[in-house]
């Protein structure tokens, strides 16, 4: 069995880190097993279209791990042992930076603070009663806990759609964000961070939601039915979420419902960018889209183009997604032509030229300028 881990590759510098790899074997992939410090992992398998396209034939398998290091035995060496069959395939040593160590002690008291917090402010998905201290429905006795995070997740949402997928999100924060949180830590008050995905680090004052448990992931929860009462929150932000959800009105309704009068919502959403799976993309809503969506609050907004919404982003974007869907010398072709090239022919011409007709598939429907839908009504 061929296996391979991708990363970590260096010294472990956060409290948490993403194990990624693969196998391959032309039998079976199903036994693999991922330990770190002698701990097992929970891994996620899904499939790498990279390692299938090197190993044609075998069956193959891509996993993660996200492992925080205050569920190990912790130690200034980290090693990561992938086995199967009771045999070992693999082995990793890496080095645990000492800045890790030094900040567990506080994310961890952070996480215990806002569970607590969380606790007093949610209800259950089954029958709408207040929750105990255990994180047990007081009504029903429906335990709301998955592990160290609180699962809020209603029975008729965990279908496959959720399960992870591969692709991680990862935004950081930027100055506006850093502005609106500040003015939230400076009132002692508490902001949502909804579809927060992995964040590198563990804030006191800031409440992470997400449909995968990340290891900085405080609540599982779908946007369209936040668990949290009415009006608990100084802050809420939404960046780069509503493009993935199914109603993206139905949640920017619960966003708004779950923050305070007089507080702030921060949603950041794409226009032009291509389709991106995380784990579905469904809308890019223009500027009258995304006020369209937030119309039934009553506030002020100010819709504003960030700095890395430039324009210029869409452009290189797509630009990166077109030539790495061309075959080698149509993507050498395209890449030789200049800006005023292309704006010297219509798009009527272009779309004759081998650089459009030997795009993939994958590579047209991700970046497609329209698409349609034709469908014969059942009788």
């Amino acid at each position: 069995m061929r296996v391979h881990i991708d990363e970590p590759a260096g010294p472990i510098e956060l409290t948490s880190f993403h194990l990624r790899g693969w196998a391959a074997d032309e039998r079976s992939v199903s036994d693999i097993q991922v330990s770190v410090n002698n701990m097992p992992c929970r891994i996620f398998r899904y499939c790498r279209p990279d390692v299938v396209k090197a190993y044609p034939g075998c069956e193959t398998t891509g996993f993660s791990a996200f492992v925080r290091l205050a569920d190990l035995h912790l130690t200034d060496q980290m090693d990561i042992a992938i086995h199967s069959g009771g045999a070992e395939l693999h082995r990793r040593s890496l080095r645990v930076a000492p800045g890790a160590v030094a900040n567990l002690a506080d994310e961890e008291r952070s996480r215990l603070h806002k569970r607590e917090w969380v606790l007093s402010r949610v209800i259950c998905v089954r029958c709408g009663g207040c929750l105990n201290t255990k994180a047990l429905c007081e009504s029903c006795g429906h335990a709301h806990a998955d592990g160290g995070v609180l699962d809020f997740i209603p029975l008729e949402f965990k279908e496959p759609q959720l399960e992870f997928n591969g692709a991680i999100c990862s935004h950081g924060y930027d100055e506006t964000v850093d502005r609106i949180v500040g003015q939230v830590e400076s009132a002692d008050g508490m902001a949502l961070d909804c579809g927060a995905g992995w964040r590198k680090s563990v804030r006191r004052s800031i409440v992470t939601t997400d449909i995968f448990p990340y290891p900085t992931t405080d609540v599982l929860a779908v946007n369209q039915r936040l668990p949290f009462q009415d009006e608990v929150f100084d802050a809420v932000l939404s960046l780069h979420v509503l493009e993935h959800v199914p109603d993206p009105f139905g949640c920017a309704r619960e966003l708004c419902r779950v923050l305070k009068p007089g507080g702030t919502l921060l949603a950041v959403t794409p226009m032009i960018v291509p389709e991106h799976g995380f784990p579905h993309h469904f809308f890019n809503p223009t500027r009258e889209g995304l006020a369209l969506l937030f119309r039934h609050v009553d506030g002020e907004a100010r819709i504003f183009v960030p700095e890395l919404g430039h324009p210029i982003n869409g452009v290189r974007t797509v630009l990166d997604l077109y030539t790495n869907s061309l075959p080698a010398p149509q993507r050498e072709k395209l890449l030789a032509l200049t800006v005023h090239d292309l704006l010297a022919h219509s798009v009527a011409d272009w779309v004759k030229e081998d650089i459009a007709t030997a795009m993939s598939e994958d590579g047209r429907m991700c970046l497609a300028a329209n698409l349609s839908i034709e469908l014969v009504k059942r009788g």
